[in-house]
């Protein structure tokens, strides 16, 4: 029997996980009746002991105690309700990955990355809608989205940097379930993660200082308050002591309430990021990783006074223990009977001076892994892909030249679904080839240049190629694809693309390794003036030494280029018909294009009549 594939394995964790959702709500609402019982009562207890009834005192400390139990306990299961549902989340992406649907239904798309002044990313639909960062992030943390972005849209590294990533991507790659708890951890909440520089601001910000003194009544008055409470169970006399330290921590209490209340809102909006970061925490160092860049991240995560799960977890509890206040109450007895607050204040001010500096290294690890773990996602759900043999820019080429600087075998667009995608065979002999790419309209042209592109961005961040086969070498990356007029600033279209070629030649002249990808040459200037330029310009990049791929109409233009220099060989996209109806099978061919098709797309879109037809 054939062992599952990643569709089947998706759909059987997306049931079970709706299962597990299902019980949990009604485990919530059994839970939230109960509480609500023990509340009344709570209720009543209180109401016999103000009525001086015998017992009442018991009741109503053990009444206390139950319903801040259960506070804990209702919490801690909508905590794991909330991972249940993020895990039937994941799923679902999964899915909509393979299925196509990724498209509409991942709201992540990293705009905020994007610019139009990026060497390549907005041609190559890094960001946005469509995008190859909304199909690949897993990351949920605003550090592990920047992450991922900076690999996807960064300065290439250097070839070691690559392979420890592509190492760590593949031992995670089959780790499914740690994978999907990872990101199912950073989405378990009602909203996206808050940035951890807000947190490390409200670190940074000056605690309540009680001073010695204060420290040391805060600590000790509950201590004497229990005391006295005793001896009223021994005694009689003691009754009107207990009654002036019960007055005393009262007004204690009421004088720092604003005081005390600012800082728990402080750290109470900050509860759903730390309940993620504690589990993401927990999660990375309980695992038994292989690659050593994962067990260096695990290391990180081991510097400090303590663990990053034990510090975080202790700061979840404290958090937790906070919020009674939410219910007025219960939160006036607590700190009536032992200054509830300020206990747990003062633990909170423990917790900055040991922990705070270590956080920000604690945070750049996860940040890491997410990045790691959205690569380690198409690693396991195509496994048709390869990891590309990448070589530095500067080390030499074969003898015989084979592949020396980039080959491929069946490459395709990563973001074209496996139902559709077409793939193609390429090889670039050596550095300083510009590659001459004709063909019609439609045909495949822009979309090879991308599928170039865009499985080079994924070689360099560390991750899968869209190829059986794929060797490359690590380059900069500049293009100059989608060209528009900018009104605001009084560019047309031809001025915004010579804007673009003169960012490639500088490059080039500043002796960068360089792969260019430039679309249709000087579109919007005359043929005269674009045959010149596009020949001149496509000269000086190869004297230069850049590596590149340029699609062009102008088959003139190619054709003489070709025939001049070896280091510009053509290849061509076509097209054919059944019966009246245009086909393209988006196959790379060598040679320059032979067939032309604006015509019959102006007859078949209706702009000219059918042909033998006025």
């Amino acid at each position: 029997m054939a062992a599952a594939g990643p569709r089947e394995i998706y759909r059987e964790r997306l049931a079970a996980r709706e299962a597990e959702v299902t019980a949990g709500e009604r485990r919530l609402r059994r839970l939230a009746n109960l509480r609500l019982l023990v509340f009344a009562g709570l209720l009543v207890a209180v109401w016999y002991l103000f009525d001086g009834a015998r017992g009442a005192g018991y009741a109503t400390a053990g009444g206390l105690g139950l319903f801040v139990y259960l506070m804990r306990r209702h919490a801690v299961r909508i905590r794991e309700q909330r991972l249940s549902e993020a895990l039937v989340d994941v799923n679902r992406r999964g899915l909509a990955r393979l299925e196509g649907a990724w498209v509409r239904t991942f709201g992540d798309r990293g705009e905020e990355f994007s610019s139009d002044a990026h060497p390549y990313a907005g041609d190559l639909d890094i960001f946005g809608t469509a995008s190859l960062f909304q199909w690949l992030s897993a990351a949920s943390t605003q550090e592990g989205r920047r992450r991922l972005a900076a690999w996807l849209a960064g300065t290439p590294p250097d070839v070691g940097e690559i392979r420890a990533r592509q190492q760590a991507v593949r031992d995670l790659a089959p780790r499914l379930d740690w994978r999907q708890a990872f990101e199912a951890s950073g989405r378990a909440g009602d909203r996206p993660l808050r940035d951890p520089a807000e947190f490390s601001r409200w670190l940074a910000d000056p605690e309540p200082s009680f001073g010695p003194v204060g420290t040391a009544v805060y600590r000790t008055m509950p201590l004497v308050t229990a005391g006295l409470f005793v001896l009223t169970r021994i005694g009689p006399g003691w009754d009107r002591w207990l009654m002036l330290a019960l007055v005393a921590q009262f007004f204690l209490f009421l004088g720092s309430y604003r005081r005390n209340f600012r800082v728990i809102e402080g750290l109470r909006v900050f509860r759903q990021d730390l309940t993620a970061f504690r589990r993401l925490f927990e999660l990375a160092e309980r695992e038994d990783f292989a690659a050593p860049r994962l067990r260096e991240l695990q290391a990180r995560l081991g510097r400090g006074a303590e663990p990053a799960s034990a510090a975080t977890r202790r700061l979840t509890v404290i958090n937790d223990w906070l919020d009674v206040h939410r219910n007025p109450l219960v939160h006036v007895i607590l700190n009536v009977l032992v200054l509830w607050d300020f206990q747990f204040l003062l633990a909170l001010r423990t917790w900055k001076r040991r922990h705070a500096a270590a956080l920000p290294a604690w945070v750049d690890a996860v940040a890491e892994l997410e990045a790691l773990g959205s690569l380690a996602v198409p690693a396991w759900e195509q496994p048709d892909w390869c990891d590309p043999d990448v070589e530095a820019a500067g080390e030499p080429e074969s003898e015989d030249g084979g592949g020396a600087y980039f080959e491929a075998d069946a490459m395709g667009h990563p973001l074209i679904s496996a139902e559709a995608r077409v793939v193609n065979d390429f090889c670039i002999d050596r550095g300083g080839t510009v590659v001459l790419v004709t063909g019609s309209n439609m045909s495949g042209k822009s979309t090879f240049l991308r599928t170039v592109g865009i499985n080079h961005v994924l070689a360099w961040a560390g991750g899968p190629v869209c190829a059986r086969r794929m060797r490359c070498r690590v380059l900069s990356l500049a293009t100059s694809m989608r060209i528009r007029d900018d009104l605001e600033q009084h560019i047309s279209s031809f001025y915004a693309e010579l804007l673009r070629v003169k960012m490639i030649v500088e490059k080039a002249r500043a002796g960068e390794p360089l792969l260019f990808l430039i679309d249709e040459i000087f579109r919007g200037t005359n043929s005269v003036d674009r045959h010149t330029g596009a020949e001149q310009v496509l000269q000086r990049l190869h004297e230069l030494g850049a590596t590149g791929l340029v699609s062009t109409h102008d088959l003139d233009v190619a054709d003489r280029l070709a025939k001049r220099n070896a280091s510009f060989p053509i290849y061509h996209f076509t097209e054919y018909y059944e019966g009246d109806t245009l086909r393209f099978d988006y196959r790379l061919h060598p040679g320059v294009s032979t067939t032309r098709n604006a015509m019959a797309l102006m007859r078949i879109v209706g702009v000219l009549p059918p042909e033998g037809k006025s």
